[in-house]
């Protein structure tokens, strides 16, 4: 029997999910070196589950740095892929053994797409917007 607050967590991410709402000190300065991108910044995501049992809906915050897509706030989530110069999205969350699969494309300071995770039976869409 799988966790509901396991498979809301990580299915329902940009993004696709999580608890990210801070981006520390030691965060900025490690990834200081990283050449800047016209998508870095900090975005307000909001994640629609359309197939599952994955949370409906889930509202989260994500961070970009050097285009890296970064999972901040919640220990066990990671997260690997980045935004290109273009504005496609390539993102993987994994939360314990469940990973969400992420795509989509940013244009300025919004951008959408959908996600899908195996493990969990469940898919849907994202939108994002830039908040700093």
């Amino acid at each position: 029997m799988r966790s509901t607050g396991c498979a809301g967590f990580a299915g329902a991410m940009l993004a696709g999910a999580s608890c990210f709402l801070w981006i520390g000190a030691s965060y900025a300065k490690t990834n200081a070196r990283l050449p800047a991108r016209n998508h870095d910044g900090i975005y307000a995501v909001h994640v629609m589950t359309r197939l599952g049992s994955c949370y409906k809906v889930y509202n989260t915050k994500i961070a970009v740095t050097g285009g890296q897509v970064h999972a901040t706030g919640h220990a066990l989530l990671r997260a690997s892929g980045h935004i290109g110069p273009g504005g496609r999205v390539s993102v993987t969350l994994r939360l314990l053994h469940h990973a969400a699969h992420v795509a989509g494309s940013m244009r300025g300071h919004s951008g959408s797409g959908n996600w899908v995770s195996q493990s969990l039976a469940c898919s849907g869409k994202w939108r994002a917007a830039r908040q700093s």
